[in-house]
């Protein structure tokens, strides 16, 4: 992965433009060209009960016209004249209510790097935020960003690789290997160091009611996917203290152990299962993301 080229989905107007700020740092760090790209939508346009074909056709141009305007002032407050030149930007304005679905559609059509957005947290049981859509429906990895991240990246922050070896198949073997290999180009764009985790999930029921020792049980779960670990680290060189394996529930141990290293970025796999879409529950990743106090970059097998 060489973040030669990225897509970035801009902030309404009113917000702090977090994935700009995110990829302009970037590309000071060595990232590559960059597509900002801003949506804008009105349900009376897309309907013919209220206005004429032709009234709506001049009330998008002026809405399309505004947004124009508000993104050449946004470049103007970012980035001097003299300096556009270095950033390689390029803006695009899209008429369209499913972020998500265009850029799925778009990612199929160019290839991309990299989707830089900033991270949105609004959940109920009945509605699964923008998010977590582009997760399931995006084969490009997604840098989803926060503000305090960003201070976290210029102190040198590491970034936090998260593995899972609960099983040894193909399938997992594969995305393992994703996610360590795009947090080690991750880490090195930044200039930092490389972390892994794994969450030992072990039953908390079961050691509420001490028919479990956790020690035992972690020591001999770390016994068994030993080899595993090994083979899959092998190649970086990683010494034993950036290989980290606490006890509990994956989202909540891994961002814990993301605050403990003032990681910058946790790397982590996506592979949602279709039952657990139509329910509207997430995986993993979509669990950290839930809980996160860094970027998160996903990364699909």
């Amino acid at each position: 992965m060489h973040f030669s080229s990225i897509l970035t989905v801009l902030d309404k107007p009113k917000h702090r433009q977090t994935a700009l700020n995110k990829t302009l740092w970037l590309q000071q760090h060595g990232a590559g060209s960059a597509e900002l790209v801003s949506f804008y939508w009105n349900a009376m346009l897309d309907s013919a009960t209220t206005f004429s074909a032709d009234q709506r056709r001049k009330m998008r141009h002026e809405m399309l016209t505004s947004v124009k305007a508000w993104q050449e002032d946004l470049l103007h407050s970012k980035i001097s004249t003299r300096h556009r030149e270095d950033h390689n930007l390029k803006f695009r304005s899209i008429w369209s209510n499913d972020i998500a679905q265009w850029l799925s559609e778009q990612t199929q059509k160019r290839r991309y790097d990299l989707i830089v957005k900033s991270i949105h947290k609004n959940k109920t049981l009945l509605y699964t935020p923008t998010d977590w859509k582009i997760l399931r429906s995006v084969k490009v990895p997604v840098l989803l960003t926060g503000g305090k991240a960003l201070k976290a990246a210029k102190k040198k922050g590491p970034v936090l690789a998260a593995l899972d070896f609960k099983t040894a198949d193909a399938k997992h073997r594969h995305l393992n290997a994703r996610v360590l290999q795009a947090g080690a180009d991750y880490a090195e764009l930044l200039g930092t160091d490389l972390h892994v985790v794994f969450a030992v999930e072990i039953s908390q029921v079961l050691r509420d009611l001490d028919l479990v020792d956790a020690k035992v049980s972690r020591k001999k779960i770390l016994e068994k996917i030993a080899p595993l670990v090994d083979r899959t680290v092998r190649a970086y060189g990683l010494p034993k203290n950036r290989l980290h394996f606490p006890v509990g529930k994956a989202g909540q141990v891994i961002n814990q152990q993301a605050y403990d290293l003032k990681a910058s970025t946790v790397v982590v796999g996506s592979c949602a299962h279709k039952v657990q879409q139509s329910m509207g529950l997430g995986n993993t990743a979509e669990r950290i993301l839930w809980k996160a106090r860094s970027d998160v970059l996903v990364v699909s097998p």
